[in-house]
C-alpha cells in the first residue's frame, strides 16, 4: 500500500489540473460565447485613382542622361556556356 503522503499528493495534483482546465474552459466560454460583440465591422468602399504621371519628363534634359548608355551586344556562341549547366564536367 502506498504511503498516505503520496495519495494526498496525487489527489492534490488532480484537483489542480481540474481547476486549471475548468478555468480555461470558463475563460473561453466567457470570451467567445457569452460576450456580445461590441461593434460589427462594416467595410467601407475606397475609391483609388491612378497617380498623375508627368510624361513631359521623357522630353526633358534629365532624361537625356540615359542616352549615353549603349545597348550591349549578345555574346558569341562559343562564350554562351554549356548546354546543360547541371551536368558535371
Amino acid at each position: 500500500m502506498p504511503p498516505i503522503n503520496d495519495i494526498k499528493k496525487e489527489k492534490k495534483d488532480v484537483i489542480v489540473i481540474v481547476v486549471v482546465i475548468s478555468l480555461i474552459v470558463f475563460i473561453f466560454l466567457w470570451r467567445f460565447v457569452f460576450s456580445v460583440a461590441e461593434q460589427e465591422y462594416i467595410p467601407t468602399a475606397t475609391i483609388k485613382t491612378a497617380p498623375d504621371v508627368d510624361f513631359d519628363y521623357l522630353k526633358g534634359p534629365e532624361f537625356n542622361y540615359f542616352h549615353k548608355y549603349e545597348q550591349i551586344d549578345p555574346l558569341d556562341e562559343n562564350l554562351m556556356g554549356r548546354d546543360n549547366p547541371f551536368l558535371s564536367h
